[in-house]
């Protein structure tokens, strides 16, 4: 009986002496692996073993060194664990030369990096894999983990081979930063890793990195490619996806095709470039794809050289924040490129574009350089409005194109004089034009939308804006397009080469009633008032004689009911209507323009809301009587100094006056001798309320 207590006491010392976890408690101060003491069993790590770096006894980050020489660490797994806002380091220093210096031999994930941990490789021995987790197990880098390979030795098997890719390694960095200033290969066709970095900061100096194989690379993180560093993808590679952001520092690399593959990278997260995008390979047509399902960006406003192609597959779209210059081609599959003045989407002299349509162009301004035929993908919401220029001129042209929806004639700087033949021009669009370089003059076409109202595509000519009017640079070539009643679509050219520019819009040789352009409604809206509606509108012509405006109304699921029909005239540009005592709820109206033979020209819609049907607090000022030289109004605040603000259909303050009132829903006068027609809004702020309300001049 004593001989079997004893034989248990001796398999329990033993499971105790060498199948331990063991954790670094730091008490030898020297943060040497090999110090026992640094140990909380005061003794050192040993083949099967399992050791956790963590903070269970120190309340600090640390770093940890392997030993020296030929010394190889065997154990069943080592996982690195910080506590929050804590970091552990872990490093096989270049004294240790051991082939391996660090071999796990369990099963499963035996090399676990949690958030904060960052192991750093940089073993000095001269052949094989330092780092090895065996067949058996896995490497696993949680999002926050960050392995370092820091050594010219291998990395493929039994590291990058087992890394594992289960949810919670997206983010997990594995960093490539190799001594030295020879090209070394990475591991990375049919390979998966979280977030990818190369770095050229041990190097010194630049360093290339080169990959190469038949399968395709995922990274489900973000791929980064730092200073001075190079990333060349070559041989049979073809598709590199990157769900996370690119980012390419500035001079860095990234080499998309090296050899005889024509590369095919699938960004779905922001690409960032302060460096330098390429191919060098031997075929053309290596495409970046920006295919994100959330809308993207492009920054940085690096180069992009060589015949590297850009694709727009994505239905959000993408947003420039710096500039985007495109040597080679861009192809719009989906979404929309948005840009602007500031960040502008620039084209190279041998540059094309293709595959626009109604939801694929940029919304914004387009610069192109060069002499070449080049069709501008510009519009904006749901219009799609190219700009086309024949070949000509220079090779240092440079042409800007943007596409606006708005009333040119309303507009500062622009108007509605219009030289013979043109009758008149579009209410609702117009292009801008600018010449940024060269001299040189070019024939211009322009596309002509069912967002641009024309009855008569013939009458139809090019108009440039020139000293205070339009004038014609003629129209030929009327080509029309898809019908859409009762509207035609198609193209028109300038007579002849255009050697002036700005802004340019469609003209009109015959009247409105022939082709409205349209008679545009700059403004629609509502108002809620004692148990009224009070809509209003302006036009964005005055001469509305001939024209009908038809109002209408409808509640949530029924057909629209005549309202009112209303005449135009020439005398005023703003209209109003007093839809009394509406019922509760959401109230639709709608808004049509009527030619002289009936045809809707225009429509839009608004809704307003009715809380109740008595007297409506939110909109409580209310200008009861309009004087000749001023208006009578009341407001709903408490008595007490009263701040009241004009302000104009361009949002700006054309007045303001502060009043006393001596008790609520007090009438009191506002001198406005110097306000010309138009709708007005008025503003009343006291006692910590602001409230509102308009009027008509």
């Amino acid at each position: 009986m004593k001989k079997c207590v004893w034989v248990a006491w001796l398999l329990l010392s033993s499971f105790q002496l060498y199948a331990a976890v063991l954790r670094w408690d730091g008490q030898g101060n020297d943060g040497l692996w090999s110090t026992p003491g640094n140990w909380d069993l005061d003794r050192l790590p040993e083949t099967g073993d399992e050791v956790i770096l963590d903070n269970t006894f120190l309340f600090s980050g640390y770093n940890v060194t392997l030993p020296s020489g030929s010394t190889a660490i065997s154990l069943i797994s080592l996982r690195i664990t910080p506590a929050d806002h804590f970091s552990i380091y872990c490093i096989i220093p270049v004294t240790n030369t051991a082939i391996p210096g660090l071999i796990l031999t369990g099963t499963g994930d035996v090399l676990i990096l949690d958030r904060g941990a960052v192991l750093r490789n940089a073993s000095g021995a001269s052949a094989g894999t330092p780092l090895s987790v065996t067949a058996n197990g896995f490497f696993r880098i949680n999002n926050g983990g960050h392995y370092i390979h820091q050594t010219a030795r291998g990395h493929t098997d039994f590291l990058v081979s087992r890394l594992s890719d289960l949810p919670g390694t997206e983010e997990g960095v594995f960093e490539f930063d190799v001594p030295g200033t020879a090209s070394y290969t990475v591991s990375i066709s049919g390979r998966t890793f979280g977030r990818l970095v190369f770095s050229a900061a041990s190097a010194g100096a630049g360093r290339t990195y080169t990959g190469a194989g038949i399968n395709p690379l995922l990274i489900r993180g973000g791929l980064t490619i730092r200073e001075n560093t190079v990333l060349s993808y070559g041989a049979n590679v073809d598709t590199i996806t990157v769900n996370g952001q690119c980012s390419i520092a500035a001079g860095a690399i990234f080499n998309i095709a090296n050899g005889s593959n024509r590369a095919t990278v699938l960004l779905k997260g922001d690409l960032d470039n302060r460096g330098f995008i390429t191919e060098t390979g031997s075929s053309s047509g290596s495409v970046i794809v920006m295919n994100g399902s959330v809308a993207q960006t492009i920054s940085g406003g690096g180069s992009i050289i060589q015949e590297v192609k850009m694709m727009v597959d994505n239905p959000a779209g993408i947003t420039l924040l710096g500039l985007l210059h495109l040597p080679y081609q861009l192809e719009f599959i989906s979404g929309k490129i948005r840009s602007s003045a500031s960040n502008l989407l620039s084209f190279g002299p041998g540059a094309v574009c293709s595959g626009a349509n109604d939801h694929s162009f940029v919304e914004g301004p387009v610069k192109k350089t060069g002499r070449s035929a080049f069709v501008f993908p510009v519009g904006v919401g749901a219009i799609y409005a190219p700009v086309f220029f024949e070949e000509g001129g220079d090779d240092a042209d440079e042409f800007i194109v943007s596409y606006r929806r708005a009333n040119p004639q309303s507009l500062p700087g622009l108007g509605s004089s219009c030289l013979s033949p043109i009758n008149h021009v579009s209410y609702v669009e117009f292009w801008e034009l600018i010449q940024a370089a060269g001299s040189s003059s070019r024939r211009i076409s322009f596309s002509v939308s069912p967002f641009s109202f024309v009855h008569d595509l013939d009458a139809i000519v090019v108009s440039r804006f020139e000293n205070g009017s339009w004038v014609s640079e003629g129209g030929v070539d009327h080509t029309p397009g898809p019908p859409s009643p009762p509207y035609m679509t198609g193209t028109l050219s300038s007579v002849s080469e255009v050697s002036q520019f700005g802004a340019f819009t469609l003209g009109s040789t015959v009247n409105q009633q022939l082709n409205p352009l349209p008679l545009f409604i700059e403004r629609f809206e509502s108002q809620y008032i004692n148990g009224r509606v009070h809509l209003l509108w302006k036009a964005g012509d005055c001469n509305g004689a001939g024209f009908k405006y038809v109002l209408q109304h409808a509640l949530p699921g029924e057909h629209f009911k005549l309202l009112a029909s209303l005449p135009g005239n020439n005398n005023s540009c703003t209209y109003d209507f007093i839809h009394h005592f509406p019922p509760s709820g959401q109230n639709h109206y709608q808004l049509n323009v009527l030619n002289g033979s009936g045809d809707t020209v225009y429509q839009t819609n608004l809704s307003e809301r009715i809380t109740n049907t008595g007297r409506d607090d939110t909109h409580s000022v209310r200008v009861i009587k309009k004087q000749p030289d001023g208006i009578d109004l009341i407001t709903d605040l408490p008595l007490g100094d009263i701040q009241i603000l004009i302000v104009g259909q361009n949002g700006a303050i054309v007045a303001s006056h502060t009043i006393r009132t001596s008790r609520r829903g007090e009438v009191v006068f506002i001198k406005t001798p110097f306000l010309s027609n138009g709708i007005y809004r008025v503003i009343a702020v006291g006692g910590n309320k602001k409230v509102s309300g308009f009027f008509i001049r």
